[in-house]
C-alpha cells in the first residue's frame, strides 16, 4: 500500500495521470512444497513416535490472507489462517501428527483462499507396528 502511495505522489508530482501506475498482483499461490523434518516428502516412523511434523512452503502473488486446512488422510488435523505480504515466502507447520495407527498416512494442505490453480500435493508416512519406547531402546543398545 505504502509504495502505490509513493507512486501515485510520484506522478502527481511529475504531472503524469494516475491510470499509469500499475495494479498491485491478484493474490494467488504460486508454489507449495511440503515436507517432513527430513527435508522430503516422505518418512518412516515408529508407532506412538513423538512431535512428527509437516513443512509448507508457500509463495504468492499479491497479499492478502491465506487460509488452509492441514489434513491427514482426508480429517482435518488443524486451520490456517496466515497473513503473506508480498514477495515473503510464508511457511506454515502442523500440531503434532498422530502416530497411534500404523500403516501409511496421507498429508495434505488443503488451500481455500487463494484458490489454487494447481493440484496440491500430497505426502505421505509410515507407521511401523514397532513401538517407539521399544525402538528407542533398541537402537541405543546399538551405539
Amino acid at each position: 500500500m505504502r509504495s502505490l502511495v509513493l507512486g501515485l505522489l510520484m506522478l502527481a508530482l511529475l504531472g503524469l495521470p494516475a491510470a499509469s501506475v500499475s495494479a498491485q498482483p491478484a493474490f494467488a499461490l504460486t508454489r507449495i512444497e511440503l515436507v517432513f523434518p527430513n527435508g522430503r516428502g516422505e518418512i518412516t516412523v515408529p508407532l506412538r513416535y513423538p512431535q512428527l511434523r509437516v513443512f509448507g512452503m508457500l509463495r504468492f502473488s499479491g497479499s492478502g490472507i491465506v487460509q488452509a486446512m492441514w489434513k491427514v488422510d482426508g480429517r482435518i488435523v488443524a486451520p490456517v489462517v496466515e497473513p503473506s505480504l508480498f514477495h515473503e515466502d510464508l511457511i506454515v507447520a502442523t500440531p503434532e501428527l498422530p502416530t497411534f495407527e500404523p500403516g501409511l498416512h496421507r498429508v495434505t494442505l488443503e488451500v481455500s483462499d487463494p484458490k489454487p490453480a494447481f493440484k496440491l500435493p500430497t505426502i505421505t508416512y509410515f507407521v511401523t507396528a514397532e513401538d517407539y519406547e521399544d525402538f528407542r531402546k533398541r537402537t541405543e543398545k546399538s551405539r
